[in-house]
């Protein structure tokens, strides 16, 4: 069975989201459906690029039997920082900062059971502009945070794959990270900055009325690296760990507190200090959406 959202509530305020989790929901990149057979070789393509090649029989249950017929496949792709804000995926692994190619998730089902792999499939990622270092990616997949002091979201962190390479391929005039995928997880393509010229820390302390919102997240977004740093959250606002010295970057904090959405932002310069503030002002979901999609 494929994933269904949950029905969304009206409040009061006249907002359709109870939670930040329904905002990103709603706005984050859409899923993308496909169904095949699967006794039948198969190359899948994604609306931005991304090319699946599953083998026949490549599929089980999670008893281990070898699964034939109908497999209907999700995936939902992730390349910009807009999508990784609006994904709220940000790229980072524990205390480290990624720089990312590419995320993508993908999953199979067949009727109401989820199915696993027994067979590698060859992913196909395209390679993008403006990278830092694009021949340093290696595959990073989806897991629970181990960082205990500093869980800001208990349920998914990036965790460095298998010792396998990454190599760059070339077909139909167009370039793609290759490797083989042996879980349907979340995963990426990326890279860890190096720590050298870092500070050990940045803090942007939440100010103003709207100071404590029933819910809020923070991250960094950098102007010239394709990557989003989680901010932890404190006593008065939010840390993030192992930052850039010499890369700016913009902090962007998204609340809500009865229905009703916040934001606030600020900005970092290179040598700046390391606490930095931003008050939060109420915004319509079509503000907020705006906002993201222009980082």
């Amino acid at each position: 069975m494929l994933t269904e959202h949950k029905p969304v509530l009206r409040t009061l305020k006249g907002s359709p989201f109870r939670s930040l989790e329904e905002f990103f929901l709603k706005h984050g990149p859409p899923p993308q459906y496909f169904r095949i057979d699967a006794s039948r070789y198969t190359t899948i393509v994604g609306a931005r690029g991304l090319r699946l090649v599953i083998p026949p029989y490549s599929f089980s249950d999670i008893a281990g039997r070898r699964v034939e017929g109908p497999v209907d496949i999700q995936i939902q792709e992730i390349y910009t920082k807009a999508e990784m804000a609006l994904a709220n995926k940000a790229t980072t692994s524990e205390d480290r900062i990624l720089e990312s190619a590419g995320q993508f998730w993908i999953q199979a089902t067949q009727g109401a059971g989820v199915l696993q792999l027994l067979r590698p499939v060859a992913v196909h990622l395209p390679v993008g502009k403006n990278l830092r270092n694009p021949l340093a990616m290696r595959l990073f997949q989806g897991s629970a945070p181990t960082v205990k002091a500093y869980q800001a979201d208990k349920y998914f962190d990036w965790r460095l794959g298998p010792a396998k390479p990454v190599s760059i391929k070339k077909a139909n005039g167009r370039k793609y990270y290759f490797f083989q995928l042996e879980q349907l997880n979340w995963a990426s393509c990326g890279y860890f900055i190096s720590r050298s010229g870092h500070r050990p820390m940045v803090t942007l302390r939440i100010e103003g009325e709207w100071s404590t919102p029933m819910q809020q997240i923070a991250f960094l977004v950098f102007e010239n690296m394709n990557a989003i740093a989680r901010m932890y959250p404190g006593t008065h606002g939010f840390t993030a760990l192992n930052i850039p010295n010499k890369i700016s970057a913009s902090a962007h904090v998204i609340g809500i507190n009865d229905g009703q959405l916040y934001y606030g932002q600020s900005f970092i310069s290179p040598g700046q200090g390391k606490l930095f503030h931003a008050g939060l002002s109420p915004v319509s979901g079509h503000e907020l959406l705006e906002t993201l999609n222009g980082i």
